[in-house]
């Protein structure tokens, strides 16, 4: 009985693999390639974005989500929506709308409890700008935080609702850093209001 010639096996499932990949090669160069810019590292959400956070990428353009953001200034200074991913395009609906670059310059994003009545019975949306406001014990408001960039809006459990919660919301905002102390004192010791405040967009 012959036996199996593993060698030449082998050898032609090499030269099956070459001319797979070969093919798979030439079929790519006859799609047509977008350069963009990716995330180099993966984001949370609420990252404000650096160019120093960028790499660029070519990538068959057949395969780009709708509206991705291609250039460098599309994606610098502008707050995540959510998680994103290494190498991966970035889309206009996963970022905070655009703004002046004075509402994220040298901020961070801090969370804050909110009445129905601040969120507009949740109407305010990510990319309005607020005034925030603290409210004494004597109901008196005083101005905390001028013109503060919304990132998000979030409705707490209905379960927290239903139990007499006055804060069924969370405001995720873009804080200048030297008020943060300041913003989250103010939360742990009394209430805070929000006003929308009329702004130009960038």
């Amino acid at each position: 009985m012959r036996s199996f010639d593993w060698q030449k096996w082998l050898v032609a499932l090499a030269v099956l693999a070459l001319t797979l990949s070969g093919g798979l090669y030439l079929r790519s160069l006859d799609q047509p390639m977008t350069t963009l810019y990716v995330p180099e590292i993966d984001f949370p959400a609420y990252y404000l974005i650096t160019a120093a956070d960028l790499m660029t990428a070519t990538l068959p353009t057949a395969v780009l989500p709708s509206k991705s953001l291609l250039q460098e200034s599309d994606l610098v200074g502008r707050y995540t929506m959510q998680p994103l991913s290494s190498e991966k395009p970035v889309t206009e609906a996963q970022l905070v709308p655009v703004v002046d670059e004075k509402y994220v310059m040298d901020t961070a994003a801090v969370s804050i409890p909110a009445s129905a009545t601040s969120v507009y019975n949740g109407r305010l949306t990510s990319g309005a700008i607020v005034t925030v406001w603290s409210v004494t014990g004597s109901r008196q408001a005083e101005p905390l935080l001028d013109e503060a960039l919304v990132l998000d809006v979030q409705k707490v459990e209905e379960q927290n609702e239903a139990e007499g919660n006055t804060n069924p919301y969370v405001v995720v905002l873009a804080v200048p850093r030297p008020k943060q102390a300041e913003l989250l004192m103010a939360v742990a010791t009394g209430s805070l209001m929000l006003t929308l405040t009329p702004y130009e967009t960038a």
